[in-house]
């Protein structure tokens, strides 16, 4: 299977690089794409220089367009989202993605801690909403 990496961004041109060349490194990967949320300054322009795809957005359109616009540009038959403000051993993304690849699960959800040092944010809300969604959908709650 092939495996794509979406990373939408806004903003993040003093973190973008690092991801960037942190991810790779890792062979596993097939395909990299940021999708530049409008920003206002050069994280368009530094992740071009790192020889990924960048797809520009025009204005800042909030996370989960960013994601679908890079969902739908994405060629692997895996889809892997990740924060731009993120670090992470290789082993925390081999691990997020292991499952999927050994047919074990359809999905995972991983937290990594943020470059900004911050360890609260919309993680919590999302975490909520997904499980609420995914009872819904399935009638299991997860945990």
């Amino acid at each position: 299977m092939r495996l794509s990496v979406v990373i939408p961004a806004y903003n993040e041109e003093k973190n973008i690089q690092f991801l960037l060349r942190s991810l790779k490194k890792i062979i596993e990967i097939d395909e990299i794409i940021v999708v530049d949320d409008g920003s206002r300054d050069r994280t368009g322009e530094l992740a071009e220089k790192e020889g990924v795809k960048v797809i520009p957005l025009k204005k800042n359109y909030g996370k989960g367009y960013a994601c679908f616009e890079g969902f739908k540009e994405s060629r692997g038959e895996v889809v892997l989202f990740l924060d731009a403000d993120i670090k992470f051993k290789k082993e925390d993304i081999l691990a997020l993605i292991a499952p999927i690849f050994n047919n074990e699960a359809d999905m995972t959800v991983a937290g990594f801690n943020k470059f900004s040092g911050k360890t609260k944010g919309g993680f919590g809300m999302v975490k909520n909403f997904a499980r609420i969604g995914l009872f819904l959908f399935t009638g299991i709650y997860f945990h």
